[in-house]
């Protein structure tokens, strides 16, 4: 019972009786307005008929809450999977693998054996035929661990909730580094205050205590400002994202966590200042000539090699992201997945699909039409029924079989290496395959026309082998591919468009709701669903530019405070250069190398453990583009025009003024 295991609570209804019925439906708070208007609860709505799919009548036995806007599960109305069961006699066969079912365990059960015995459960009745064996997972990690190996979980889309934890973490720490650096670097702007506070009597430790107390409440605000920020922020995330986040302010944890990360980010950002400048001698804070011990320098330009090095490797990161991206959404797949929409076939487009075929063809921006079982991008009904001649008796081969009707290849625009397509000139095609370039290598066919082949118990011949298209997705393999002739079984009808889609959507749309009034005209074009296929990973390819750039100007803010600050300390030197007869080029040259020095050191540091991050990303992807030299140097010069710019500000500031002003006071 889905509404007892899942906890969609019934708002009309007796959860107990609710689908005992085969022609029971239970349908949602939305529906229920839908059809019996904003006040079904005044009336009774329970006994009330609903015709499904033009179908047959059901009756509503319960009305449940709509679900939440962050389940995975979304839907309208649920019917007893026995009356589905009933109509589709081939879930009853034990090698199918249509359904996914959950359960809930008793207390106390051992889920490894009880795995294990559903997994007998099941070779006993295919008596070992398949090679695909059943685990069971915990349903809260269905959604973030989806990839697996031999029944392990190894990732999913909890890769990616790691990968911007450490993101965040680095854009953190990268604004604690430039903290410490400000903070030490214009130590001698509170000298006197330093001084005095000694001669007054404050300690060491005193002194350290003010000033991580000063970091931790300049933290304090910081988390203020950022909290406002993601609640005003947040819809344009959701939106960008895809999902419907909510952050609970009202919720004790996340109190605790933004105190948490206050107080951590306080004390990591104010632990070196609170260190270093409470150890200068009185009589030089006093007179405001702090000299810095040799190590603090040093330290300095380490943090800034530290955290240009994460921002260089977020640039790899993010250039190797974009390409593995565009690699994808242009690669060839096999078809040309261009000016192709597709619409379910329902009603009468299902019972009369060549009368709808031919008045679609009768339509000028039609080219041509055919229908598959599925989306052939996305395709994942497979079977270990077929046998050829050849065939190891013992050996089970999983294969993924696609039904289709007349015109297949034409109209998805393969590529047919041998033989022909489906057609109507040939009479029937009902016992003939076609296969794909995979099929035919592990039926060990170089030319498989002409050759037997047997699936589901329908023996007949291959006419057809196709180049190699993208069944599934980048991540996997091209599976074996058995194509066959069987349009009662095709659920799908492809429509190749030709010239302005404007134009052709029109008619289409008024031949299919002639043809069949009962159901609404749905359709989709198959290179946007391709795309949705994606969009996770574009949505991590956007994300990563955002949180890259983000890092880069961080840095740079940090960058030009140092580099001003070293500016500022030079002023008399510089004049007396200028007075020498240095020029403004040589000046700025003299200011900036030692930032250029330590970026390239930067890149030096981060290039290795960006390729290793890099190409382990890449390698979840059998299909992918390579990490190329031109990624890293591309990264590197712009980590240095980037740095350039920033210093060159303040440098070229500096190296243009008067040396009369900066001497005057020798």
């Amino acid at each position: 019972m889905p509404i007892k295991i899942f906890s969609y609570p019934l708002i009309a209804g007796d959860p107990n009786t609710a689908m005992k019925d085969l022609n029971s439906v239970l349908i949602s708070d939305r529906l229920a307005v839908k059809y019996f208007g904003n006040n079904w609860k005044d009336t009774n709505v329970i006994g009330r008929t609903l015709k499904i799919d033009n179908y047959s009548d059901f009756t509503v036995t319960g009305v449940f809450e709509n679900p939440s806007s962050n389940s995975s599960l979304q839907f309208n109305w649920l019917i007893p999977a026995r009356e589905y069961i009933r109509r589709n006699n081939w879930v009853e066969n034990w090698g199918n693998g249509g359904f996914r079912m959950a359960l809930t365990l008793k207390e106390g059960t051992d889920v490894e054996a009880f795995a294990k015995k559903v997994e007998q459960e099941i070779n006993n009745h295919t008596n070992n035929t398949e090679d695909e064996r059943l685990f069971l997972q915990k349903y809260s990690d269905r959604y973030l661990y989806g990839t697996f190996e031999n029944g392990v979980s190894i990732g999913g889309r909890i890769d990616y909730v790691h990968i911007f934890v450490v993101i965040a973490v680095f854009i953190l720490v990268i604004a604690c580094i430039n903290f410490m650096n400000l903070a030490t670097a214009r130590a001698s702007r509170r000298a006197k205050e330093i001084g005095l506070r000694k001669v007054m009597g404050a300690q060491k430790g005193t002194l350290g205590v003010q000033f991580l107390t000063e970091s931790v409440v300049i933290s304090l605000v910081s988390v203020i400002f950022a909290a406002s920020l993601v609640y005003f922020l947040l819809p344009w995330f959701n939106q960008l994202a895809g999902k419907s986040i909510t952050v609970d302010f009202n919720d004790p944890r996340m109190w605790l966590l933004l105190a948490g990360i206050t107080f951590i980010t306080g004390l990591l950002s104010g632990s070196y200042p609170a260190l270093l400048l409470p150890s200068f001698k009185i009589t030089s804070s006093l007179k405001g000539t702090l000299k810095h011990p040799g190590g603090a320098a040093f330290f300095r330009k380490g943090l800034v090699v530290f955290q240009f090095a994460i921002s260089i490797l977020l640039i790899i990161g993010t250039l190797t992201v974009s390409r593995q991206m565009s690699y994808i959404m242009n690669k060839n797949l096999g078809m040309d997945r261009e000016n192709l929409i597709f619409i379910e076939l329902e009603g009468e487009t299902a019972k009369r699909f060549e009368t709808y075929k031919n008045e679609l063809l009768n339509v000028p921006e039609v080219q041509n039409v055919t229908s598959t079982s599925g989306n052939p991008l996305s395709y994942g009904r497979s079977s270990s029924s077929p046998s050829w001649e050849g065939k190891d008796p013992d050996e089970t081969v999983e294969m993924n079989i696609l039904m289709v009707s007349t015109d297949f290849i034409e109209t998805m625009d393969m590529e047919l290496v041998f033989g022909r397509d489906f057609s109507d000139e040939y009479g029937t095609d009902s016992a003939n395959f076609i296969i794909n370039e995979e099929a035919a290598r592990i039926m060990g066919f170089e030319n498989p026309v002409g050759e037997r082949l047997s699936v589901w118990g329908v023996d007949g011949q291959i006419i057809g082998m196709v180049k190699n298209f993208h069944i599934g997705s980048m991540y996997e393999p091209i599976p074996p591919l058995v194509i066959r002739y069987d349009p009662q079984n095709t659920f799908v009808t492809f429509i190749r468009i030709r010239g302005n889609e404007q134009d052709a959507l029109p008619a289409i749309r008024q031949v299919t709701s002639e043809l069949n009034p009962s159901f609404p005209f749905a359709f989709e074009f198959l290179d946007e669903e391709y795309k949705k296929s994606y969009r996770s990973e574009l949505n991590i390819s956007t994300l990563s530019n955002i949180f890259a750039t983000m890092a880069i100007f961080i840095s740079c803010l940090g960058l030009f405070g140092l580099s001003s600050f070293s500016a500022e300390q030079r002023t008399k030197e510089i004049g007396i250069r200028k007075v020498l007869g240095a020029n403004v080029a040589k000046l700025m040259m003299l200011l900036s190398k030692d930032y250029i020095i330590l970026i390239l050191l930067a890149f030096i540091i981060s290039a290795p453990f960006a390729y290793y991050f890099a190409s382990g990303w890449l390698d979840k992807f059998v299909y992918k583009t390579g990490l190329g030299l031109d990624v890293f140097v591309i990264s590197g010069i712009a980590a240095i025009i980037v740095v350039g710019f920033t210093v060159s500000f303040k440098s070229f500031q500096a190296a243009s003024a008067n040396p009369v002003d900066t001497l005057k006071e020798e």
